[in-house]
């Protein structure tokens, strides 16, 4: 017996900003999930058992990490800013549009091309990614360092991974490790410097390298 193709309501979602968003966002995965069902099993269980309907947290299993920055940017803004501060992500006060959401939007959207970029292999270490806007995250310590008001360095993606990291997996070694790794390999090589990551001065001392952030 074929499996149906996998398919979402298309009437307006209360949950995104715009049905055009939604619909868009919709067909992208629906490509994603009748492509894995052949590959991956427990997305072929689904298709067989409950007719192509999946949970989430199922289909995040198959979606690219742009689906995903996507799926939170179509958000509502109340939903967005639920989920930032549930990542430790605060707002700096008096700031027009310094909603949580936003800020987290941002970070994510930094994060995508990021990924793209080492996922392709491409050079990485100095280059210039999607500017983070600083002057937002001040109330954060695990951004203290950037560069204002807007940072687009690979020292302000590493915060923001950092940051990310240790809300969601609290212990995370991940900021210890890297911190070995630029002093161990990167610092030693001559005419080389963590400067050009975008690394500040004492940047050691900083509270994502020193101690708990969150």
């Amino acid at each position: 017996m074929r499996s149906a193709a996998w398919q979402f309501p298309i009437a307006t979602s209360p949950v995104f900003l715009t049905s055009g968003q939604h619909l868009d966002w919709l067909s992208t995965v629906s490509k994603r999930a009748n492509r894995a069902k052949k590959r991956d099993p427990f997305i072929g269980h689904h298709f067989q058992r409950y007719h192509g309907q999946i949970p989430i947290w199922v289909l995040t299993e198959v979606l690219d990490f742009a689906d995903v920055s996507k799926a939170y940017k179509g958000l509502q803004p109340a939903d967005r800013d639920e989920i930032a501060r549930a990542v430790g992500i605060i707002s700096a006060l008096g700031r027009k549009g310094a909603r949580p959401g936003e800020l987290l939007a941002n970070l994510l959207e930094n994060l995508t091309v990021v990924r793209n970029i080492a996922a392709h292999h491409s050079r990485l270490w100095n280059r210039r990614v999607v500017p983070i806007g600083t002057g937002r995250l001040a109330a954060m310590d695990s951004f203290r360092g950037l560069k204002a008001p807007q940072d687009e360095t690979v020292y302000a993606s590493i915060c923001a991974a950092g940051h990310l990291l240790q809300a969601i997996s609290p212990g995370s070694a991940w900021t210890k490790q890297l911190s070995t790794l630029v002093r161990g390999r990167l610092e030693p090589i001559g005419g080389r410097s963590a400067a050009e990551m975008g690394f500040p001065d004492e940047w050691q001392t900083l509270p994502l390298w020193s101690g708990p952030t969150i």
